[in-house]
């Protein structure tokens, strides 16, 4: 199966962005290189935490929306619980209306915690695009690769010669002696044997082979790993680290942003199921495709969670009530331009302390009932015990049972 294409992408929006990021990438790449360092690797770890740095304002609004959703629960989960299994369409409207009106109180939206994703998500397509089709986007790349491309085109019977590489690569022979980038897609994919392959079949480009070869595999390597191959192809390399990894800190941070999570919202549960998913998919994906790919996965996981570890201590030090009273000051701009009348601050705010008090009494009762529950059932235990003569055998539990049963059946 083939899933490299060398020549740029030309999705919309994904595209565009690959563009930008490609030109970004060769740029990288050629500071690396005045310096003496011409390693796509190197490269691909630095552009990572660039991109986690340049995505970390969406990172901290996400954050936002999520502390100050753990006020607005208790609200949203009262105007649900007044509409529930009331499915008209009027009620409907009016679940709705009041859904929002909780969110303009607190002067946020509804796509507070999607909208940073959604940003987040043709990025990293972009990203991977880049990352997929390296000599479409970095110049010393697919240089090195046309010092043997353009050789091996000259090669006489190239068709003929070249038919059995180009087929186990899902490629057609006619349109790689057409079209030179279509020849560095087709040598990208080689992996050590294909280079063989390529000099027995081109015994007169063995010279050409051992002149640039060596240049192109010290680019396009990581740690001994070849970028351009995947993990499911040695199973037995150290490139099987690359999945490993992937997993374990897809896990880590999953982890980390449920526990953060869970003290802001209350509707935990699916996104847990999605977070248990994530690291499978993690190692199944970077097992599959491109190392270099593989690399990026794992260095943008851990780029994200040095992020997220800065991000949890602002917001720590971030008191809830100025965070909400500028929300509310950027959605009465909105509301004066829409000619809405104002939401009272003050009031907002007032209204927030009496909920928080509300909030931490009945939490407070709830601790206070359950030392009780565990308090009467610890007497009741003691009780049934020393009745029983104190025995903890399988018998004596059956008639401190059948004791207890009797006696609350006769209330």
């Amino acid at each position: 199966m083939s899933y490299i294409l060398m020549t740029k992408s030309t999705f919309p929006i994904i595209g565009w962005f690959a563009t930008i990021f490609g030109w970004i990438m060769n740029i990288v790449y050629n500071l690396f290189a005045a310096i003496g360092i011409q390693n796509i690797g190197v490269c691909i770890i630095l552009f990572t935490v660039l991109t986690a740095l340049l995505t970390l304002p969406l990172t901290i609004n996400q954050q936002k929306f999520l502390k100050i959703s753990g006020l607005m629960q208790p609200e949203l989960q009262a105007v649900q619980k007044k509409y529930r299994g009331r499915t008209d369409s009027a009620s409907a409207a009016k679940m709705n209306a009041e859904t929002q009106a909780v969110y303009d109180r607190y002067g946020v939206s509804p796509m507070g915690s999607c909208l940073p994703l959604l940003l987040q998500f043709p990025i990293m397509l972009g990203l991977y695009q880049v990352i997929l089709r390296m000599p479409a986007y970095i110049d010393a790349l697919k240089a090195a690769y046309m010092n043997i491309v353009t050789p091996m085109l000259q090669q006489t019977n190239f068709i003929e010669g070249i038919g059995e590489l180009a087929g186990k690569h899902a490629m057609s022979a006619e349109s790689i002696a057409t079209n030179a980038d279509l020849a560095v897609d087709f040598l990208y994919k080689f992996k050590d044997v294909d280079w063989v392959a390529l000099e027995q079949a081109f015994p007169a480009m063995g010279e050409v082979l051992s002149q640039h070869l060596g240049q192109i595999q010290h680019m396009n390597s990581f740690l001994t790993m070849n970028l351009a191959n995947s993990p499911a192809n040695n199973i037995m390399s150290v490139a099987i680290l690359i999945p490993i990894l992937a997993g374990l800190t897809n896990w880590l941070s999953t982890k980390m942003m449920t526990s953060t999570q869970s003290a802001a919202t209350e509707q935990m549960g699916m996104m847990k199921s999605v977070n248990m998913m994530m690291p499978i998919m993690s190692v199944v994906f970077c097992f599959t495709l491109p190392i270099g790919v593989g690399l990026y996965w794992v260095m943008n996981t851990v780029s994200r969670m040095v992020c997220q570890l800065g991000v949890n201590k602002y917001m720590d030090s971030m008191d809830i009530n100025d965070l909400i009273s500028k929300n509310i000051q950027k959605k009465n701009k909105k509301r004066a331009a829409k000619g809405l009348p104002p939401i009272n601050e003050q009031q907002m705010l007032k209204n927030i302390e009496k909920e928080k008090k509300r909030l931490e009494k009945e939490s407070s009762t709830r601790e206070i009932d359950a030392e009780k529950r565990d308090e009467l059932q610890a007497k009741a235990t003691e009780y049934y015990i020393k009745r029983h003569g104190g025995s903890n055998s399988i018998s004596a539990k059956a008639r401190m049972v059948k004791d207890y049963n009797e006696r609350n059946s006769k209330k």
